[in-house]
């Protein structure tokens, strides 16, 4: 299976993250049903995952993967996998400059010295 197994990994988690995000999209509150979808039913999510990889293994695989697919498909992940990881260090980088802006003025306020050795 080899390459063609990693591309179906990544297309079955891509289908599944984007069926619970599209789920998911604006909740006002954790007590509403699609949240608790969100948070529970694990279960039949791994099930869902395992019948979606099964489906699109024998959907994709046995059918005779064309070369063409796997090479566009290699290139859809490639530009959304750099995507996600510079959207994920924007972020990242972001909190830390929040969270050293926040222990700065902590140590500010605070009235002793052991307080400012510790912020």
């Amino acid at each position: 299976m080899g390459v063609t197994g990693v591309y179906l990994i990544y297309l079955t988690t891509t289908i599944f993250f984007v069926l619970m995000a599209m789920l998911t999209a604006n909740l006002r509150h954790s007590h509403q049903f699609r949240a608790k979808i969100h948070n529970g039913f694990w279960f039949w999510k791994f099930l869902f995952i395992i019948v979606l990889f099964i489906g699109l293994f024998y959907g994709i695989v046995d059918n005779g993967a064309s070369d063409d697919f796997l090479n566009i498909f290699q290139w859809i992940g490639l530009i959304c996998g750099s995507m996600f990881i510079f959207w994920n260090m924007t972020i990242f980088v972001g909190f830390a400059y929040d969270w050293g802006i926040t222990w700065a003025q902590a140590a500010d306020r605070s009235k002793t010295k052991s307080g400012n050795i510790l912020f």
